[in-house]
């Protein structure tokens, strides 16, 4: 595995001017910004940012979220967010989108704990001004789900069914998967999931 070696010496005003000349004109300069971004640590790129702020009065991220594209975009998002920060703004991302791309609020809503997922939703409302559950427009994560281990088969089966029927039928009504999303604990989704790839041989997030 490649390992980072930033160097010691960097100076944030110096790389916040340069990441502006990659991002200012006529598209993004990507390797410009690979250059800087991902050769940086993780106290360097929150330096980066702001430094970038003081000298611009502007948020790096809101900038880079406006230049960049598709599975770019998304790799520098991890890079540089933090784990909440960088959820709220893929959420966000993906409530953008004409279609709205539910499977990645189902990922965030699944792989996440009852804690994440709050901590998740704050990051959210500083960054955007407003809930994700507004966004959303139904209470898609405002559940505290429950967290235990327990495991009903029967249920997995139904439900995997359920998600089956919504996601073929893009126009159904998506309240039976937002109650399923937000009552149930990631035990019980992972098995309604694995059913669901079982059942219908393709996992719910393709």
């Amino acid at each position: 595995m490649a390992t980072l070696i930033a160097p010691p010496n960097h100076s944030p005003l110096e790389d916040a001017e340069a990441l502006r000349k990659a991002v200012k004109g006529w598209g993004a300069d990507g390797k410009g910004i690979i250059a800087i971004l991902g050769h940086r640590n993780a106290t360097q790129r929150t330096q980066i940012r702001e430094a970038y702020h003081d000298l611009f009065q502007e948020d790096l991220i809101k900038r880079l979220e406006s230049e960049l594209s598709g599975d770019f975009e998304r790799a520098m998002y991890r890079w540089i967010l933090e784990p909440a920060e960088r959820e709220a703004l893929l959420a966000n991302i993906a409530l953008r989108n004409a279609n709205k791309n539910f499977q990645v609020i189902v990922e965030i809503s699944c792989v996440l704990s009852p804690e994440e997922l709050f901590v998740m939703r704050r990051a959210y409302h500083n960054r955007y001004k407003r809930s994700l559950e507004e966004d959303l427009l139904v209470g898609l994560v405002s559940s505290f789900r429950y967290g235990g281990n327990e495991i009903n088969a029967r249920l997995a089966q139904s439900e995997a069914d359920v998600l089956h029927e919504a996601i073929k039928d893009k126009n159904r009504n998506h309240e039976e998967v937002i109650r399923i999303l937000t009552t149930r604990s990631k035990t019980q989704l992972v098995a309604t999931f694995n059913r669901y790839r079982d059942d219908h041989g393709i996992a719910i997030t393709k």
